[in-house]
């Protein structure tokens, strides 16, 4: 079994070394994973994290991401914390799925 100064290691590692896009998707899983363990405290600093990643100067889009991140947020707090899930999972996806677009478009493997 790994020491959990090598986890660390290892988690410190892959964030320092991951592109923006990777590091969205990061948050939205700790976000995830706050809700799903109803975490209150890891959802929120999660959230944090995303709302500070916005380039407000790309607006409507960072103005509808801080909308439905503050919403989670409210959810959360509420207990709702399946609703709030379904939503950043939502997102997430979104996420995740323009990552594996841009790796295939700079590899040639896609179009």
């Amino acid at each position: 079994m790994l020491s959990q100064t090598a986890v660390k290691s290892y988690q410190q590692n892959s964030v320092n070394t991951a592109d923006p896009i990777r590091l969205v998707v990061m948050a939205y899983n700790a976000a995830i994973a706050g809700c799903r363990q109803h975490n209150l405290e890891r959802m929120n600093r999660a959230i944090k994290e995303l709302i500070n990643g916005l380039s407000m100067d790309i607006a409507p889009l960072a103005g509808n991401l801080l909308g439905l991140y503050n919403y989670c947020g409210e959810l959360a707090r509420k207990k709702k914390f399946d609703e709030a899930a379904n939503i950043l999972q939502e997102l997430r996806d979104a996420w995740a799925t323009a990552s594996a677009n841009k790796q295939s478009h700079e590899t040639g493997d896609g179009h």
